[in-house]
């Protein structure tokens, strides 16, 4: 495929065209000179594997998402030479997301736009300062897809800005301006969490959970939006590509659900009308009637070692025989643990009705049976031995729940940096501080309660905890409750810290200097926050080691749904 051009310029409807055809036959035909039936069309072929297609590209929607890089670096390095040219050419009236291509531009330019669409279905704001953000033409009301407000808007507040529903102090929201402006988006906005240092707005990818453009994920979502989706009850990544058999079982299996194979009904609904019936039952032929109906497979499913067979009765579809096949296991003294003899069965099964067909060859149901054994024991002995590497523990163990000293709980309404008590135990200086964080989440009220304990390699000196109702996941809740306890470490006037937390997505997170779309505000005070300490460094726990934080969240949360709250 002709990458570097398509990465540059878009291509003839025509030339794309052209390619897909020559992908086609390259994928159905034997020989070049030898066309073959395309069993499956295009449109599902280039769907991805999760909803049941092989994952080729659809090429005109594959250069668009290409070209989406070249729109997605303009945006975001407008100081480059490039973007300076291409900026200063077309867009001095109106800005590079606005503009609309005049009659002389250049062909580059046009594809250059054609990108940028790609990138306009999958652009969205995370709120800093809000200054940036038009509350109801900008995508601002969520981190996971694009979303805005339904208007219309009123003459007052056509203009408005997001920056008018922060508190201009703390940069907390105003919950008396959202009330005024969008009440019916309270509980959507209080699940923004900005930066309480006022970061700049930024203008992300949000089908990517980091923020930047992929043409991965710009692929997909062109290819989304220009096909309606197909609800089909079928898991395809469980029931096919998921499984521990060779790659060439699972091609055969997703054959057998896109019908795809050459049997007696296929070859009817195709205008071939020899050949259709069943060679050892004389029935119609189909791919539940080679598998399970026909007298011969009936035969091999009763001798077959397996703790659960498939009946006739019971699979009346492919998608529930393939469903039905990963609650099956081969009996215990076999030994074939991890591969799936109920698919090596189905496969020699098939293989067996070939072979009648075309070398007349007749395989008695012991045979298929021990072939499948043999065959799913050979490619099990083969697989190399995966380890699971073991979880690196920490030997700063927290104390006991007695020595800890009791700190009033405060509850985080308007998402205010809690107050710490003066009850904490002074510091001995240039000692490293050790610092445990946990948070606990109710998923389906969108609380969390968050807990941190404070201590030296021999007492602890702090405890404090705090909950918040509106949190859009565990994973923000972890990093709300590293930022509060980094807060209070702050105001202690520590000079080193070490934070343990059991998130290890958070900790990865802090340690490569990277961030997601949700988490932007939070990990950018956490990062302002390590400028106050001459050393502050992050590091991962099981669970097991941090168990009286996690008990400090637990409590703070259900402290926050009790009946004297």
């Amino acid at each position: 495929m002709p990458l570097y051009a398509m990465s540059c310029f878009k291509l003839p409807l025509s030339l794309c065209k052209r390619i897909q055809s020559i992908l086609t036959r390259f994928w159905w035909d034997d020989k070049p000179d030898k066309r073959k039936i395309s069993w499956v069309a295009w449109n599902t072929l280039t769907l991805p594997k999760s909803e049941g297609g092989l994952g080729f590209r659809e090429i005109e929607q594959f250069n668009d998402a290409l070209l989406g890089r070249i729109s997605w670096k303009i945006l975001h390095f407008p100081d480059s030479l490039l973007a300076r040219v291409l900026l200063g050419k077309y867009c001095l009236e109106k800005n590079f997301l606005e503009v609309t291509a005049s009659s002389s531009c250049s062909h580059g330019w046009r594809s250059i736009l054609a990108g940028r669409e790609v990138l306009l279905k999958g652009l969205g704001w995370t709120v800093g300062d809000g200054s940036s953000i038009n509350i109801w033409k900008d995508p601002w009301l969520s981190t996971d897809l694009p979303r805005l407000p339904i208007g219309p808007p009123t003459e007052e507040n056509r203009h408005l800005k997001v920056s008018a529903l922060l508190q201009p102090e703390t940069n907390d929201w105003n919950a008396a301006a959202i009330q005024k402006h969008l009440p019916q988006y309270e509980e959507s906005i209080c699940k923004l969490i900005p930066s309480s240092n006022k970061k700049k707005d930024a203008l992300v990818w949000l089908p990517e959970r980091k923020g930047f453009y992929t043409t991965k994920t710009g692929y997909m979502l062109a290819k989304l939006n220009s096909n309606a989706p197909i609800s089909e009850n079928f898991n395809w990544q469980l029931n096919i590509w998921k499984i521990r058999i060779p790659p060439k079982l699972k091609m055969f299996l997703w054959k057998v659900k896109r019908k795809a194979l050459s049997v007696g009904n296929n070859l009817s609904c195709r205008g071939i009308v020899s050949d259709l019936l069943c060679k050892r039952c004389g029935e119609r032929e189909s791919e539940l009637h080679i598998l399970i109906h026909c007298s011969f497979a009936r035969r091999v499913w009763d001798l077959a070692p397996l703790h659960r067979t498939p009946r006739s009765e019971s699979s009346s579809s492919l998608g529930s025989l393939l469903t039905s096949a990963r609650q099956t296991q081969a009996l215990p003294p076999l030994g074939i643990t991890h591969s799936s003899l109920y698919h090596w069965i189905l496969w020699y099964i098939w293989k067996s009705r070939n072979l009648l067909i075309f070398e007349n060859r007749i395989i008695t149901e012991e045979e298929t049976i021990t072939k499948a054994i043999v065959a799913a024991k050979e490619w099990q002995a083969a697989q190399p031995i995966v380890k699971t590497p073991q979880r690196c523990r920490t030997t700063n163990v927290p104390p006991t729940e007695a020595s800890l000293i009791h700190v009033p709980l405060i509850e985080d309404a308007t998402l205010a940096i809690p107050h710490i008590e003066d009850s904490t135990q002074a510091l001995p200086p240039d000692e490293v501080l050790l610092c445990f964080t946990d948070a606990a989440w109710n998923a389906s009220s969108g609380s969390c309660g968050m807990g941190w304990i404070f201590k030296t390699q021999h007492r602890v000196i702090h405890r404090g905890s705090a909950f918040r109702r509106h949190t859009p996941s565990a994973l923000a809740a972890e990093a709300l409750a590293m930022k509060y306890a980094l807060t209070a470490a702050s105001r202690m006037e520590v000079t080193s810290i070490n934070v343990f937390s059991d998130s290890q997505v958070l900790i990865s997170l802090l340690n490569t200097e990277t961030s997601t779309n949700e988490l932007q505000g939070i990990l950018h005070d956490i990062a302002l926050l390590c400028h106050s300490f001459v050393s502050c460094t992050f590091s991962f726990i099981p669970r097991e080691a941090n168990v009286l934080a996690d008990g400090m969240a637990k409590a703070a949360l259900a402290s926050l749904n009790s009946p004297a709250l």
